[in-house]
Parts: C-alpha cells; sequence; structure tokens
C-alpha cells in the first residue's frame, strides 16, 4: 500500500501542475517502499537523480505557468525553488562522493516539500489562477450580454 495516496487536498487545482506534483508523490512512495524493504541504499541514488530532473522539468513548467498569469509572487516563488534544487544538489553531491545518505534523511525532505511547498506555496498560486478566471469569465458573460 503506497505511503501517500493522491488525494484533491493536494490539488492546486491547475491539472498539468497536478500532474507534475504526483510525481514527488511517487518518489515519496518509491523511497517509502525501498526502506521497508530495507532496499534505501540501492534507490537512493535513483531517487536523488529523479528528484534533480524533476527540480528541472517541473520547476521550469510551474515557473512559465506563473509568469503566463502574471502571478505577483513569481520572484519568490523562483528563490524557494532555487532553495529546493540547492538541497537536492546537496543530497546528490554527498552521494557522488560517496557518503552515506539517509534514506530517512531524504524521506522527511520529501515529505517537508510536499507539505510545505505544494501545500502553501503551489495552493496559494493555485487560487489566484481560480479567482483571475472567475473575474475573467463574468466579465466575458457582461461583455456578452
Amino acid at each position: 500500500m503506497p505511503f501517500i495516496t493522491w488525494d484533491n487536498c493536494y490539488s492546486v487545482f491547475v491539472p498539468e501542475m497536478d500532474e507534475e506534483h504526483k510525481n514527488i508523490i511517487k518518489i515519496i512512495n518509491q523511497l517509502d517502499e525501498a526502506i521497508h524493504e530495507e532496499k534505501e541504499r540501492e534507490i537512493t541514488g535513483d531517487i536523488i537523480s529523479q528528484l534533480i530532473e524533476y527540480c528541472k522539468t517541473h520547476f521550469a513548467h510551474e515557473e512559465q505557468f506563473l509568469s503566463e498569469i502574471g502571478y505577483p509572487k513569481l520572484e519568490k516563488h523562483q528563490g524557494l525553488h532555487t532553495g529546493l534544487s540547492d538541497v537536492t544538489k546537496l543530497f546528490q553531491n554527498e552521494y557522488n562522493a560517496g557518503q552515506t545518505v539517509s534514506a530517512e534523511k531524504l524521506m522527511v525532505f520529501l515529505w517537508n516539500w510536499l507539505l510545505d511547498h505544494i501545500m502553501s506555496e503551489d495552493k496559494a498560486y493555485g487560487l489566484f489562477y481560480a479567482e483571475n478566471n472567475l473575474k475573467k469569465q463574468e466579465t466575458q458573460e457582461v461583455l456578452i450580454k
């Protein structure tokens, strides 16, 4: 049974972003499964690589989307992304240097990413997007009438 199952409570109500956020849940579940099967040593490097790729692609998509919708906190959000990317690179540097990377420490990082970043920061842009789309729809309806 997965550690985390996707639920609408995780949704930012932007389908493309929700799909990408499901990837972080997938990574968390892979790591949790490896920990329970005592195979975390074998999977840690792969998990870190997935995180690096996730950061590159998802953050680029998300920042482009935020720019397109005129999100007023884009610069702050970019800074948060830089911080998350920096942490994943630290994990990778430790791993590449032959140091033991704690799977539990990595799990805590991923869990906090889900709770702190997606559930607060990303939900904020989802709300901004929804409110602005509603205003646009109302304006269009008034113009049509």
